[in-house]
């Protein structure tokens, strides 16, 4: 099974595939119209269930982050696994130079951090340091 969302132009896009014999029952499928989000709620095995895939370009990174937490907060519950890429280094770690972390970075570190979300990679690689260049 698949859920796509995409933009007008289909430059860019977020999907959700789920093996079939899953049998993941959507309930409500929301997604936006620039094709950066895409969130399925439902139940699995009778148990609840929220996914949400995100891409956050690098142009709209700043406004699209802020409004994006603003929209998943109210959707956050158990069982909730959140997906994709932000565009934005949450830990200095993981940043080449020790530059500043913007207010930005900084509202979505808070919302996991209060949300009690966990990053899976840091989980498993608590002291890989991992970079990007541009």
């Amino acid at each position: 099974t698949e859920k796509i969302s995409m933009n007008n132009n289909k430059t860019t896009g977020v999907a959700i595939l789920i093996l079939k014999k899953l049998d993941v029952k959507s309930k409500m499928v929301t997604r936006d119209e620039k094709g950066q989000y895409i969130i399925i709620k439902g139940f699995i095995l009778q148990e609840d269930l929220t996914i949400i895939n995100t891409y956050v370009s690098n142009l709209e990174a700043p406004k699209y982050r802020k409004q994006l937490i603003t929209n998943i907060k109210v959707l956050i519950a158990n069982n909730t696994t959140i997906v994709g890429d932000f565009n934005t280094l949450l830990r200095t770690m993981d940043r080449s130079s020790k530059q500043e972390i913007n207010k930005e970075t900084m509202a979505l570190s808070d919302m996991v951090d209060q949300m009690y979300l966990t990053d899976i990679f840091r989980t498993f690689h608590s002291n890989a340091a991992e970079y990007k260049f541009f």
